[in-house]
């Protein structure tokens, strides 16, 4: 198929990146539920046309200026639809996690479904700093460590394997001390019974 001009590349930036941008960016910040293919193709473009109406006078200028310099333009197009997608998703995503209408139907006692689908990335979308935690395994033994900034918990629903940047183990004192030599440890998720998240200031290395 040949482009007899670049209107089609347009409609595509217009229509379909921003909004896969802005849903990117707005599950960044506070995880969704898992769309069909379908589904997601809807909400891009949703996305997408809510984009283009917040950033219609931006881009229409854009085009007013830069319009008879085709390589500038073109260049500077890209750019603005994905700084614009980018804007739009931080600004959705922090409207979506300090929801007031959400706020005001729980003080109400209204049931309403919560926008994170599970337990798992609901804890640790909300762990902005480190916790130690204590992982028990399916066969009953328990991992201790430190889930800090280089430790990771998978956001795959069909895998939620963790890997914990520091570990440790139990003294006769019952204090956590270091394991020497660690680099880590990762747990699949077949092999995870439970969770337990301590404060630091309860921990004695």
């Amino acid at each position: 198929m040949t482009l007899a001009s670049m209107d089609v590349v347009a409609y595509t930036a217009y229509f379909l990146i921003p909004g896969f941008i802005v849903a990117e960016t707005v599950n960044s910040i506070i995880p969704g539920k898992r769309r069909s293919d379908a589904e997601k193709i809807l909400i891009y473009l949703g996305y997408s046309i809510l984009n283009f109406g917040c950033w219609f006078w931006a881009l229409r200028l854009l085009y007013k200026v830069f319009s008879k310099k085709t390589s500038w333009y073109w260049a500077l197009l890209i750019v603005g639809v994905l700084l614009s997608g980018f804007i739009t998703g931080c600004l959705l995503g922090f409207l979506k996690s300090h929801n007031p209408s959400r706020w005001i139907m729980e003080r109400l006692q209204i049931p309403i479904e919560h926008p994170i689908p599970t337990a798992w990335e609901y804890k640790f979308s909300q762990m902005n700093e480190g916790k130690y935690v204590t992982v028990c395994l399916d066969n009953g033994k328990k991992i201790r460590g430190a889930f800090f900034n280089k430790s990771l918990a998978s956001s795959d629903v069909s895998n939620k394997d963790i890997y914990i940047e520091n570990v440790f183990f139990l003294d006769e004192k019952d204090n956590w001390r270091p394991v020497e030599g660690s680099d880590g440890v990762w747990i699949s998720s077949d092999a995870i019974k439970w969770i337990s998240f301590l404060e630091k200031k309860g921990i004695e290395k």
